[in-house]
C-alpha cells in the first residue's frame, strides 16, 4: 500500500528491535534516521506540530554515526534533521550542525 507511513513507521521499529537483539549495529544510524522521517511525515499528515520524536530519531542517528566514525550516515541525519529545523524557525541550529561535520 503507497503512503503507509504508519506501517513503514512499525517495520523500521521492529528493525531497531531485531538489531539490538542480534547485536548487529551497523545499521543502527541510518534505521533511526528512517524512522525519524516516517515519524516527521506521520505528524505532518496529521497536521500535528509536535516534532518532538522525529528530532530525536535524527538526534539519536546523528550520534550513533558519530560514534561509528559514519560521515555519511551522520551527514544524511544531520540533513534531515537541518530540514526539519528550518520548517519549524529553527534555522539558527541548523548552520553550526552542518558545519562541524563538514569541518
Amino acid at each position: 500500500m503507497r503512503g503507509d507511513h504508519a506501517k513503514a513507521s512499525g517495520f523500521a521499529a521492529v528493525s531497531i528491535a531485531l538489531s539490538k537483539k542480534t547485536h548487529e549495529h551497523y545499521y543502527d544510524a541510518e534505521l533511526y534516521r528512517v524512522k525519524g522521517e516516517l515519524l516527521l511525515e506521520i505528524a505532518k499528515r496529521n497536521r500535528r506540530s509536535d516534532f518532538a520524536e522525529a528530532e530525536a530519531c535524527f538526534k539519536l542517528a546523528i550520534d550513533i554515526a558519530r560514534k561509528q566514525k559514519a560521515r555519511s550516515l551522520e551527514l544524511r541525519a544531520a540533513m534531515a534533521l537541518v530540514r526539519l529545523w528550518k520548517s519549524i524557525g529553527k534555522n539558527r541550529e541548523a548552520r553550526p550542525m552542518l558545519k562541524k561535520i563538514y569541518d
